[in-house]
């Protein structure tokens, strides 16, 4: 039989593998699927933000539902559920799909709603079911497998389609993805360890293990809304968000309109998912050397320098030179906005203040595509679109050095004379 520590390292396996399908696949394997389709079949580049953004809406919409699907059902039999409906998107896309209309529907409502009941929410709850002390780590090894699972998705799409001469190929690895994903969840997923029970010591935020009992807010949820450090990190989650957005539904198109080829276009985004590891792994020593505020702005500092050196591509160099930048800096962001939350509010209020901060990211940053493609198809070039992100970001960075964290109180929820349940790490 395994040990708890071995098996939480089999479940974290499987999460990771999860997140993998869930996340990474939409985001960049769903880039290069979307842009070989469009191309082909002759559509605007405003459907390509269309796309994006109907995707990064219906993971927002759908949140709420999520949460509630994960606290009746279990984590488990939501990431088995929206893996299924991830793969049946992926069928209707690679046979059914002729319109833009269509493929809103296939991959914006069917893979951006179906991810989402296996991604986020899910799978952090798993984490902070197996991990306690060292549940920062494991969000960082999670995060990190969603980088490595873009950098897979990118080259197997690109792959398929190179090798098959049709985009329709890129749509079965979403197919073949969600059996995968209902086979790995069904098997490996477990909710939480045997040993745990409704009267266990409350788990820890992430990064708690790192602030100390001291440096956590035990507040109220309206109390915590009041606070304008709360709001200057959801700002900043929004512009890393809109950035993103952009880089997913557009550079491809962007770099291939400077001339280089669509292989070496996806490769970039296959680049930058790698760097983003990078990141997510790097956010915790940086954190723990200059503080989190500190680490969390100098992510956002770096992805900002990310998109700037977008403008600036002219060679494979410079390529590479914005999709090592560009994925570190959001990969640390992308850890650092939750590692915040997590700093400086406890676990009480921590779920819902990263609903909000998902739902105002994901809803605000969603609409950068559509515009941005309209805005292209009107003027035929997305460098002011991106100065005008780059200044988002600059702002969003200005906030957070202005605005005060919020004061540190001493919380009951991390009790020294409780036995520690953590498996393992």
């Amino acid at each position: 039989m395994k040990s708890s520590a071995n098996q939480s390292w089999t479940v974290l396996a499987a999460v990771s593998v999860m997140i993998c399908i869930s996340m990474a696949l939409p985001i960049y394997g769903g880039s290069v699927a979307n842009t070989y389709m469009v191309v082909a079949l002759g559509w605007k580049r405003e459907s390509l933000g269309l796309l994006t953004a109907g995707n990064m809406a219906a993971n927002a919409l759908f949140a709420p539902l999520t949460a509630m699907a994960v606290g009746r059902f279990g984590a488990r039999k939501s990431m088995i559920a929206g893996s299924a409906i991830v793969g049946l998107a992926g069928v209707a896309l690679a046979t059914a799909v002729t319109s833009p209309w269509q493929a809103l529907i296939a991959f914006g409502l069917m893979i951006g709603g179906g991810g989402g009941l296996a991604a986020i929410i899910p799978c952090q709850t798993v984490v902070a079911a197996w991990f306690d002390r060292r549940r920062t780590m494991a969000l960082s090894i999670m995060y990190a497998g969603q980088g490595l699972g873009g950098f897979l998705a990118v080259f197997l799409i690109n792959g398929a389609i190179t090798i098959s001469g049709t985009w329709k190929s890129g749509w079965w690895v979403f197919a073949a993805a969600g059996v995968l994903g209902v086979v790995v969840a069904t098997l490996f997923v477990r909710d939480a360890p045997a040993s745990a029970s409704a009267s266990a010591r409350p788990a820890m935020p992430p990064g708690a293990e790192n602030a100390g009992p001291a440096e956590v807010q035990d507040v109220t949820l309206k109390a915590s809304l009041r606070s304008p450090f709360l709001w200057a990190v959801y700002l900043s989650m929004l512009t890393l968000m809109a950035g993103s957005g952009f880089i997913v539904a557009h550079s491809q198109v962007h770099l291939r309109g400077l001339g280089f080829s669509p292989s070496s276009a996806a490769s970039a985004i296959s680049l930058l998912s790698v760097a983003m590891v990078i990141g997510n792994i790097g956010f915790g020593a940086l954190a723990g050397r200059v503080g989190h505020k500190a680490a969390f702005i100098s992510a956002v500092t770096l992805y900002c320098a990310g998109l700037i050196l977008l403008t600036q591509v002219h060679n494979d160099l410079t390529l590479w030179a914005f999709a090592i930048v560009a994925g570190t800096g959001f990969g640390a962001g992308q850890v650092g906005a939750m590692a915040l939350l997590s700093h400086y509010w406890s676990m009480r209020v921590f779920p819902a203040l990263t609903a909000l901060g998902l739902v105002v990211q994901t809803a605000g940053g969603g609409m950068v595509p559509v515009l941005a493609g309209a805005y292209f198809d009107a003027h035929g070039t997305y460098v002011p679109v991106m100065w005008t992100l780059i200044a988002a970001n600059v702002v969003s960075v200005m906030f957070l050095l202005i605005i005060a964290a919020p004061r540190a109180q001493r919380t009951a929820a991390v009790s020294p004379s409780t036995p520690l349940s953590d498996p393992g790490l």
